[in-house]
């Protein structure tokens, strides 16, 4: 766990030059974890390494992670984290532990950790299931606090990786003005019959003008890639495809390696579930309430003389409604003698 009030007591967060230098003159292909070593590929450790320099000076990143159930997603992006974990405190910029705390399985989570650690920079934040960020709740309070998040705290310099089933449930403005990179995640099955998971695709979405894609050595516009992220996510066109790999900045794979204990993160999951489910019951019994209340107040309602219109104007019901709520609680209420 990371210690908020001690934080800054013995480290002041700097960035060591001559360590960026190093790094993206001799990009790593692997890094070390625990006794393991964990694949990287040199254009994705450049990228990592070179977006740290642009966080040290003043540029926030969000990240999104979308593809199919049981692709590899959670895994690409928590080995994703680590990688980030790593170079920032290689580069001396953070001086906190990488750990499960730094992911989060729910919304209201990550949002009340926005919050905590809003005066430690470069903070990472990996919001695993992020199912609660779907085009029927963008009006819901929580997502709409997310995206205001979003938009309007860019001084606090996170990381954040969002993980979601398509593309398409994030809310259109925020891909186009907030996204930085967007990562597919596929699962394949190998000539052998055995099954690849976590491969990448990755599309860069450029700060300037555009950037030279190291994959087809041509240079791509941020405007070409708007106009593609525009016309898929407004006006639905190849919906829920793939990334079109004209242009993607390169690809990748996840290598087995976990980063996160496999026994700690069911433990974990099973913690987040139990909550929800508690948090949902509650809900179930609260809404239950609320709708023997308004039922009974719509049955008084006529003892009382108001017309069925005026009650409906008043519950923001129709008519029709009314009328079914007062047959049912006519057959159901027991008149005493």
């Amino acid at each position: 766990m990371i210690d908020v009030d001690n934080y800054h007591k013995d480290f002041t967060p700097g960035f060591d030059k001559d360590k960026f230098k190093e790094l993206m003159q001799n990009p790593l292909t692997s890094i070390p974890f625990k006794n393991q070593n964990i694949f990287v590929g040199r254009r994705l450790f450049k990228s990592i390494v070179g977006a740290c320099k642009l966080l040290y000076q003043q540029k926030d990143r969000n990240n999104l992670y979308f593809g199919r159930e049981g692709s590899g997603k959670s895994h690409t992006a928590f080995q994703h984290t680590y990688i980030w974990w790593w170079v920032l405190t290689e580069l001396k910029m953070i001086n906190y532990p990488f750990g499960i705390h730094l992911m989060y399985g729910r919304l209201k989570d990550l949002i009340t950790a926005f919050d905590k650690y809003k005066d430690i920079k470069y903070m990472l934040f990996t919001l695993d299931e992020s199912d609660e960020i779907n085009r029927k709740n963008w009006n819901k309070v929580n997502v709409k606090l997310l995206m205001t998040k979003l938009r309007r705290e860019r001084k606090n310099l996170r990381i954040v990786n969002l993980l979601m089933p398509s593309l398409e449930e994030m809310l259109p403005s925020i891909t186009l003005s907030r996204i930085n990179w967007i990562f597919e995640i596929e699962e394949e099955l190998s000539p052998t019959l055995n099954l690849v998971r976590g491969n990448w695709k990755k599309l860069n979405i450029p700060v300037g003008a555009g950037y030279t894609s190291p994959m087809h050595k041509r240079f791509i516009s941020n405007q070409e890639i708007s106009n593609y992220l525009y016309s898929r996510l407004y006006n639905n066109e190849d919906k829920f495809g793939a990334l079109p790999r004209k242009l993607l900045a390169y690809t990748g794979n996840t290598n087995g390696v976990n980063v996160i204990d496999p026994t700690e993160y069911r433990k974990w999951a099973l913690e987040i579930n139990s909550i929800n489910e508690e948090e949902e019951n509650e809900l179930d019994d609260k809404t239950k309430k609320q709708q023997e209340q308004r039922d009974k107040l719509i049955l008084a309602s006529e003892d009382w003389g108001i017309p069925t219109k005026e009650i409906a104007a008043i519950l923001n019901m129709d008519s029709s409604s009314i009328t079914k709520i007062k047959r049912k609680m006519r057959a159901t209420t027991t008149t005493p003698k």
